[in-house]
């Protein structure tokens, strides 16, 4: 299936979320640079962010999440239910992480820390420690 990518991604990118077609997701964002990925996500709305966030994989969110800046990278995590965000989360190289988590509030952190299993949340509790 090849994608077309048009003038405003974001567009795409928000039909095929509410549509919930995920392999097509993955092929736009595939074929998008970067860079215009992380321009067409902070241009949907929250809601659609975080469906977008949810619909992907795991491991494909985080690797986008990696892109974004940090600041906006948490405020989309911190929307996300604790379990979502703890998969993503894992997905993460620990730097990653350790920045992540460094901007989240302190009871966002304990909600997604305590869907992960407790071997991966206490490796991520010393990294910002």
């Amino acid at each position: 299936m090849e994608t077309i990518i048009e003038e405003r991604p974001w567009d795409t990118l928000r039909d095929l979320t509410l549509a919930g077609d995920r392999r097509a997701l993955e092929i736009l964002l595939e074929e998008l640079p970067a860079s215009e990925a992380v321009r067409a996500l902070l241009r949907l709305n929250p809601e659609d962010q975080q469906r977008l966030l949810t619909t992907l994989d795991p491991s494909d969110a985080a690797e986008l999440i990696e892109e974004v800046p940090d600041h906006h990278a948490a405020e989309m995590v911190e929307r996300l239910p604790a379990a979502e965000a703890a998969s993503i989360l894992q997905e993460l190289q620990s730097d990653d992480q350790a920045d992540l988590i460094g901007d989240i509030d302190t009871e966002g952190v304990e909600a997604i820390l305590a869907e992960m299993a407790p071997e991966a949340a206490a490796d991520v509790r010393r990294l910002v420690e």
